[in-house]
């Protein structure tokens, strides 16, 4: 087995995606958020590299650990990372409702400042992901539909359609 790693800026729809893909793998699903509430942000990411050892999960990755290219480089190491691609555009409208939740407030939440946070984080989510998946116009069924297919490819598992 190998594991994955999902990615992406706020608002991807990464979180959603995993615990999707290990429901229907039965996989447990370990999101560095969590893992951040018990430990210090060091401590945090140690713990994160020691559990992606476990091959029969799935993991989550927020945009603020992965600026340090040494953390990004042990990921690459133990895991196939898919990164969630959406525009500044898609970005910003999924946020909408939730900002609050994403560390923006009124006054920085402007497409403006999405449009420059994601050029300024695309350079690292492209060197650091085996796959990418492009979310823009597209429901979260086709994302997990292509996740799933990610999943079935590193993983060897061949699928067979039969029709009558």
């Amino acid at each position: 087995m190998e594991s994955l790693v999902f990615t992406g800026f706020h608002g991807t729809g990464k979180t959603i995606v995993a615990r999707l893909l290990s429901a229907r793998k039965n996989l447990e699903l370990v999101d560095l958020e969590e893992i951040k509430k018990d430990y210090n942000i060091l401590n945090a990411r140690t713990e994160f590299l020691d559990r992606l050892d476990n091959k029969e999960k799935i993991y989550t990755l927020d945009n603020e650990y992965i600026k340090d290219e040494d953390f990004r480089n042990k990921i690459k190491q133990k895991a196939k990372v898919v990164y969630l691609k959406g525009s500044p555009y898609t970005i910003y409208n999924n946020l909408e409702h939730e900002f609050k939740n994403h560390n923006f407030n009124e006054s920085n939440f402007t497409e403006k400042n999405i449009l420059e946070m994601c050029n300024k984080m695309e350079p690292i989510y492209l060197e650091l992901s085996s796959f990418t998946i492009n979310i823009d116009y597209k429901k979260i069924e086709n994302v997990f539909s292509n996740a799933l297919a990610i999943y079935n490819y590193v993983n060897k598992i061949h699928c067979h359609i039969y029709f009558k």
